[in-house]
């Protein structure tokens, strides 16, 4: 499948596992570096979804990651939502680099997008500083907060 640039005013969602969410619930700086071995960060195009707003979003990814058993949600873990255009304007402060965010679907992971360009815990960070509480969203609902 090709990638297609996703628009500035679109979100993205980060899953930040129990170890990369910080006592005060939000995350650390490290949960928007790639990963060893790979050249981008790994999200979730959330505007994919067409939901009538994030939270329901939210809740699309959370079901479509559960059917497809693409990833491991950990009770503890948490979404970390971040608009694309604030992200780049951030990055390219912080360090002068321009981003790509890309769509970059595949067949277990519809949603799946991809962040070029952060190459620094200084740009990883620049990324932390963006989410507030409101932008993050339990990986799991508790069974009697999904009634």
């Amino acid at each position: 499948m090709t990638e297609q640039a996703l628009p500035d005013s679109d979100h993205v969602a980060r899953y930040c596992s129990p170890q990369q969410v910080e006592e005060d619930g939000l995350p650390s700086a490290r949960a928007f570096l790639p990963r060893k071995g790979e050249a981008s960060l790994s999200v979730f195009w959330l505007e994919y979804f067409a939901a009538a707003n994030l939270n329901d979003a939210i809740g699309e990814l959370r079901s479509t990651i559960d059917e497809q058993g693409t990833l491991t949600l950990k009770r503890n873990g948490r979404f970390a939502v971040i608009n694309i255009g604030l992200a780049k304007r951030a990055v390219r402060t912080a360090g002068g680099v321009e981003l790509a965010v890309e769509h970059a679907p595949t067949t277990d992971a519809p949603a799946h997008a991809e962040i070029s360009g952060i190459n620094s815990f200084r740009l990883a960070h620049a990324l932390r500083s963006l989410v507030t509480r409101e932008d993050m969203y339990p990986a799991r609902l508790e069974p009697s907060a999904a009634m």
